[in-house]
């Protein structure tokens, strides 16, 4: 599915492309919950929640022009996906970046991303075109949100064509764990370059039809990032 290029002023979203409207408007009433779960899920990504903080639901209520309803069926939703979680009489906090969840996280998205790009066939070769356009769009992105915007439709369009759509979604959940740590590896010179030629060598195997080969690329291209990651997580996360 080919994605579409930015308009002046516009948002990058990943399900909707550019032009998604601005967080601080008021959310239209269709698909209630999961817009304001899409919402709340990118200002998580985003950093802007912070880790450990507690969600005043009464403040985002009003910032999002939604009931408190819609809203905690919404953290509800994000707490069954781990990116906050809550406790008695103390509502909704975020949850917090670790090593260990890095450890358990990135090892599943590497054995599960390998499997659907074996899983493509011949098909995978319709992707190249487009893997092309986004990975030289990332290594022109100037910021961070563009570049994990990036990387992220890089990584969907690579696996667009695997026809196991429940292993797709499987996939997705984790990714949504994974995004939150582009805030810690964007920190101190991150690696792009690499990632980018790590992009591009695996192209090649797709290219030549050698798909063992670009699976091994792809798991070897996810564990090189989980240890750049690990080495800029805080020592108060380690674990």
């Amino acid at each position: 599915m080919p994605w579409p290029l930015q308009g002046p002023g516009e948002d990058f979203d990943e399900r909707r492309g550019y032009g998604a409207a601005n967080e601080t408007a008021v959310i239209p009433r269709r698909s209630l919950r999961q817009e304001v779960g899409d919402r709340l899920r990118d200002r998580l990504i985003q950093g802007d929640l912070r880790p450990g903080e507690r969600i005043n639901e009464s403040t985002l209520s009003v910032e999002l022009g939604v009931s408190r309803t819609p809203l905690r069926e919404a953290l509800l939703l994000l707490e069954r996906e781990g990116l906050i979680r809550s406790q008695p009489a103390q509502g909704f906090s975020v949850s917090a970046l670790t090593s260990a969840e890095v450890l358990e996280v990135y090892p599943v998205l590497w054995t599960l991303e390998s499997l659907a790009l074996r899983s493509s066939g011949d098909a995978v070769l319709s992707t190249l075109p487009r893997l092309r356009a986004l990975l030289e769009r990332f290594e022109a992105a100037e910021t961070a949100r563009a570049a994990r915007d990036l990387d992220n439709a890089w990584h969907t369009t690579l696996l667009s064509a695997c026809p196991n759509r429940r292993l797709l979604d499987l996939i997705d959940g984790f990714k949504r764990i994974s995004q939150r740590y582009w805030v810690v590896f964007m920190r101190d010179n991150p690696p792009l370059a690499e990632s980018a030629a790590q992009h591009r060598e695996l192209m090649h195997s797709v290219a030549a039809g050698d798909l063992a080969a670009a699976a091994q690329l792809l798991e070897a291209h996810w564990e090189a990032g989980m240890i750049a990651l690990l080495e800029r997580m805080p020592a108060s996360a380690r674990s």
